[in-house]
């Protein structure tokens, strides 16, 4: 039942929160400080990916759109993070499973996490 997660983020704090929270919940967690590090159509495959919606050089949506596009990733949930409540409706055209504004609730980030992968693990 250990589950994988990607976390894109190009903030070091939120790195380190997201891991310490995620890792604490008994996930797996392979954390990026932008897009370049993450081979999207390689495996093995994380069960969700986290994005942040502000990469430095490239952006958490053209890194899902990316996902999204790929036939072996496009199933994987994304969650779209970002501080700018602004972008969050175009996150969720884009292509983002679901959305969270920072700062974020760790209850609910844990709720959108199982609840995503759970949804997803009917393959």
């Amino acid at each position: 039942m250990n589950k994988k997660l990607i976390i894109v983020d190009d903030d070091q704090d939120a790195r380190k929160l997201l891991q310490f929270i995620l890792t604490s919940h008994g996930f797996t967690v392979e954390v990026y400080s932008d897009g370049t590090g993450l081979e999207v159509s390689s495996p093995p495959y994380p069960d969700l990916y986290l994005l942040d919606i502000n990469l430095g050089n490239t952006s958490g949506l053209e890194l899902c759109k990316q996902l999204k596009e790929n036939e072996t990733t496009r199933h994987i949930p994304v969650i779209i993070t970002s501080s700018n409540t602004d972008i969050i409706p175009l996150a969720q055209d884009a292509c983002a499973d679901d959305t969270l504004p920072k700062p974020f609730d760790s209850k609910e980030l844990i709720q959108k996490i199982t609840d995503l992968i759970s949804a997803h693990h009917h393959h």
